[in-house]
């Protein structure tokens, strides 16, 4: 199993996979937190590890695009969008490199910017 999905997350990117699944890579989300993820969790799951608030409003499920973060740094290191991914974000969002947290799945280090869409 474990081989299988490291041959996806191969597929995913263009190249040969520089991290091992599991293996801790850096993720910096610049003022809100910043520490170890591992490869092979989304962004969200790697942001709620670390206690980063990332919105997400339905619940992870790439269907209301709360989540969408700017990658400023590394995006080879994250998972090919999927069709899903592209049809939330928008034609817009995706030529400005945005990404959703629940989809983007970590592949070596990255560094992002959380927009805060919903200020309390």
């Amino acid at each position: 199993m474990a081989d299988k999905l490291k041959d996806e997350l191969r597929d995913r990117m263009s190249g040969p996979l520089p991290y091992a699944r599991g293996e801790l890579v850096d993720v910096d989300f610049g003022a809100l937190g910043r520490g170890q993820a591992r490869v092979g969790q989304t962004l969200l799951e790697a942001a709620r590890d670390l206690r980063v608030d990332i919105d997400h409003f339905c619940g992870g499920r790439c269907s209301c695009g709360t989540c969408r973060v700017k990658i400023v740094g590394e995006p080879r290191h994250l998972s090919r969008r999927d069709l899903n991914e592209e049809v939330t974000l928008g034609i817009q969002a995706q030529q400005r490199g945005d990404r959703l947290a629940c989809q983007a799945v970590v592949l070596g280090p990255v560094k992002v910017e959380v927009p805060r869409f919903f200020n309390a």
